[in-house]
């Protein structure tokens, strides 16, 4: 059956009526989808697997579209084709092994991501980006995919996802010398969906070194794992949570009805209100209150001057939601000649360390300081703000008066790797948090722009390095050609 009459019972807005109706229509066959060999060989051994060769398509041929599902259905569908969700390290070799190599096709993260409509925008742009090559067979990066992980051991309502491999500099894949868009991460849950996020599948059923074999003996051996795990041997073979043969159903409901009192977080706790509070204090936002989350909670705790007890209060999110620390910089100008549209991004050229926001701050306001400051100081565990946003900072020549100058600890020779480590992910995720409120504040897009978009006076996110290029005023090239900013783009988004 085509796309064009099945979309008349698909419905627009994500849920679990859409899923429904989209696992129904896999389930009866109206799929365009096709199972191609991808040989991994490595150490002397040898594994075959079928793999998804494009995204899973509804409809059929000449009228389908690329379909976009929550990682409960993703789980539903991979059991009807007695298969498994990828692996990242098996979505690194698809990269590796692909005849078809695409780049990330973003749209704009706003409240619409998950539209039916963008899931078909999302599938028409990666049809003209392919006819566009002349290569055909096994293609990457048709979209982010649903993965398994033994980081989702334990955490029944959570999903990870991983992918978007690139050419541009960004985040490190599991496999040496690839970059993703998006990093193996558990923010997520099992309910969301949104216009990347595509179905692709191994079959259970695979040949290592020519003989029959199952890929979850594989999975689970301590030495043939390695084939297709970057973690060693797997214990997730499926989403948890997702009985077998299990229909879509509502997700729980929050744990805090609306216009209600947030409730007290701690240890033991699970939920999106601990997520939240988990991006506040720079730890893998996987909505689960354990020993990590208590431990960062605490030290957050010590470093405001709060009774370090691990539990978020009423007295811990009151600190949360004061304004930044606060250093003024000796110099700034206090008075604006435009709107704020733009975000600057910058690199410290310091050295990556906790305390690396402050000294920088403190550098900004002493007697000795050149003619130069920023709004924001960020590092792996603080923001310090440096110059009100209602004032001009001088950071960036061209834009300064219509900008908000944000300063990252590390510098700008650094590469994509250096940029993915673990310090620098969670700084990145604290800037990004950041940039996402100021957006939200000054109706900023969150939009990349290139010099020449900047001398046409358009606002949004750039670099200190676009806007030299873009007015030629400074020399500064920061923060880099490794920092990862379609990446960084994609985090401002979720927030």
């Amino acid at each position: 059956m085509k796309w064009s009459v099945l979309s008349s019972s698909i419905p627009e807005q994500p849920g679990p009526a859409r899923e429904a109706a989209l696992l129904s229509a896999i389930r009866a066959g109206y799929v365009v989808h096709r199972w191609v060999p991808l040989v991994i060989s490595e150490g002397g051994r040898t594994l075959e697997v079928e793999v998804s060769e494009d995204a899973l398509m509804v409809g059929e041929e000449g009228d389908r579209v690329r379909v976009t599902t929550d990682a409960t259905t993703a789980q539903l569908v991979a059991d009807h084709f007695d298969a498994l969700l990828l692996t990242p390290r098996v979505s690194d070799w698809i990269r590796a092994s692909a005849r078809v190599l695409l780049e990330p096709i973003p749209q704009t993260p706003d409240s619409a991501m998950g539209n039916t409509s963008r899931m078909v925008q999302h599938s028409r742009s990666i049809d003209a980006a392919r006819a566009s090559l002349s290569q055909v067979g096994l293609a990457s990066t048709v979209g982010k995919d649903w993965v398994l992980t033994n980081r989702l051991a334990g955490h029944a309502g959570r999903a990870a996802n991983y992918g978007w491999h690139t050419k541009k500099p960004s985040f490190p894949a599991t496999m040496t010398g690839m970059s993703v868009l998006q990093p193996l991460g558990l923010a997520h849950d099992r309910f969301h969906s949104d216009y990347s996020q595509t179905w692709r599948g191994m079959r259970r059923a695979c040949r290592l070194n020519g003989a029959p074999y199952l890929l979850t003996d594989v999975l689970r051996d301590p030495v043939l794992s390695s084939l297709v795990s970057h973690e060693g041997p797997l214990s997730v073979l499926r989403l948890p949570g997702v009985p077998v043969g299990s229909t879509p159903s509502v997700p729980p409901p929050p744990p805090d009805p609306v216009g209600s009192v947030p409730r007290t977080l701690r240890r033991g706790m699970a939920g999106t209100d601990v997520a939240a509070w988990q991006r506040v204090i720079g730890v893998d936002d996987d909505g689960i209150f354990g020993s990590a989350t208590e431990s960062a909670t605490k030290a957050w705790q010590s470093a405001h001057g709060l009774t370090a007890d691990g539990v978020v209060g009423a007295r811990t999110r009151a600190s949360a939601e004061q304004t930044h620390l606060f250093v003024q910089a000796k110099h700034f100008g206090t008075t604006r000649g435009a709107a704020i549209d733009t975000i600057v991004l910058h690199s410290m050229e310091a050295v990556e360390k906790p305390e690396t926001a402050e000294r920088v701050a403190a550098w900004f306001a002493g007697p000795s300081a050149p003619k130069a400051s920023a709004h924001y100081c960020v590092d792996s565990n603080s923001i310090v703000q440096c110059v009100r946003d209602s004032h001009v900072a001088f950071h960036a020549p061209g834009v300064n008066q219509r900008s908000i100058g944000i300063e990252h600890a590390g510098y700008a020779r650094q590469s994509a790797e250096d940029w993915g480590d673990a310090y620098s992910m969670t700084m990145l995720r604290r800037s990004a948090r950041l940039v996402a409120e100021l957006c939200r504040r000054y109706s900023i897009p969150i939009v990349l722009r290139d010099a020449a978009e900047l001398q046409r006076g358009l606002g949004g996110i750039t670099t200190h390095s676009a806007v030299s290029r873009a007015f030629r005023r400074s020399t500064h090239t920061d923060p880099g050609s490794g920092f990862p900013l379609e990446a960084y783009l994609a985090m401002v988004g979720e927030y």
